[in-house]
């Protein structure tokens, strides 16, 4: 999606499921193999060494691994990788020069040097048509001051970084953005990320602003991961007209979920996990009754949740919640009547035949 390769004469059909489709096709012709699934949303999978090296014949010029033994680059290379920052050649600044089609860069460290990360900075900045910047398997800690240079970018994954700059903002094509630590807050203008489909971050923040994250309409996935501190979500979700999956995982702190989740038409995958301090019930404004929490989706994943009773799903995966488990016990559970209808059920990794005869 970042390189612009995904296409389709219906125009109406998601850059998502494009992908998809290609990455299943490329899967059914043993392009990829080892295929591994991660609470029923992520899949790893590698390629085969022959493939790797069909792929690399096939591409020619256009992919360069740097390591100091390196001593030219072809102004035909299109993706960079640095599988040891620390480890450079030293004309590295010249061998850059007139490299004007680079449009992946994956910068990989094991080592911190302030060196390092001080020419880090003026190298990617000579990389002005970029789409692609990974550096999520880097130690080095920048400070991305310059990163609102980088006009084209679409795809960003960071580890190390405990502050995003504002002028991250800038970056109006960004299309995924993966923040892997703790940062100290989310960008106050992020809102300005207008065409930002894939969000996952984590944060320290205790809650999450308004006219933030809700303001990004073109959001498709977003992931909550591993904010201890996070007590409330962001309230005005209803903007989120497209979001089709969301991730909520680690955030022990949390209390609810807002109100304005039932206005996600288009979810079809919610994960929850690890949220012990997570209330699913809801009490609307004016009204004294509390009633639990309900969407159209068609998965569902609970992970040491409180109990929680479940409507109009069509998968439903429920782990380490002993009561809830118990409740949905196959033709005894004092729920069983209400996810009895549901085609793909699955508790603590067993398969239930829940439809009924």
């Amino acid at each position: 999606m970042a390189h612009g390769l995904l296409e389709s004469a219906n125009q109406n059909e998601e850059l998502e499921d494009i992908g998809s489709r290609y990455f299943q096709e490329l899967g059914s012709r043993s392009f990829f193999q080892d295929f591994e699934v991660y609470a029923g949303i992520w899949i790893t999978c590698k390629m085969h060494d022959l493939v790797h090296d069909l792929a690399l014949s096939l591409t020619q010029n256009e992919f360069l691994a740097i390591t100091s033994s390196t001593t030219h680059i072809s102004h035909n290379v299109r993706h960079l990788l640095f599988p040891n920052f620390t480890s450079l050649p030293q004309d590295l600044s010249t061998l850059l020069q007139g490299l004007d089609r680079v449009r992946t860069a994956i910068i990989q460290s094991d080592e911190k040097s302030p060196s390092s990360q001080s020419n880090l900075d003026s190298y990617l900045l000579r990389f002005q048509y970029l789409r692609m910047l990974d550096l999520a398997h880097s130690k080095l800690e920048i400070s991305l001051d310059w990163i609102g240079a980088l006009k084209h970018l679409r795809y960003l994954r960071i580890f190390f970084c405990k502050k995003l700059p504002n002028s991250i903002c800038k970056l109006y094509n960004l299309q995924t953005l993966l923040l892997c630590e703790g940062i100290e807050e989310l960008p106050s203008d992020i809102r300005y990320l207008i065409n930002l489909r894939v969000l996952q971050f984590s944060t320290k923040q205790k809650c999450l602003p308004m006219n933030g994250i809700g303001c990004l309409t073109s959001l498709r996935f977003l992931g909550i991961a591993i904010c201890e501190n996070l007590e409330h979500l962001f309230e005005d979700m209803q903007g989120l007209k497209h979001l089709r999956t969301l991730v909520i995982y680690g955030c022990k702190s949390l209390i609810s979920l807002p109100q304005s989740m039932k206005y996600l038409t288009a979810l079809e995958i919610l994960a929850i996990g690890n949220c012990e301090n997570l209330n699913l019930t809801w009490e609307e404004k004016g009204k004294s009754d509390k009633h639990l929490a309900q969407f159209n989706l068609q998965k569902l994943t609970l992970a040491k949740l409180p109990k929680l009773n479940i409507t109009s799903l069509q998968h439903l995966e429920i782990k380490n919640c002993d009561e809830l488990s118990e409740r949905c016990e196959r033709e005894k559970g004092e729920d069983w009547s209400k996810i009895a209808h549901i085609p793909k059920l699955v508790i603590n990794g067993s398969d239930i035949d829940s439809l009924v005869d």
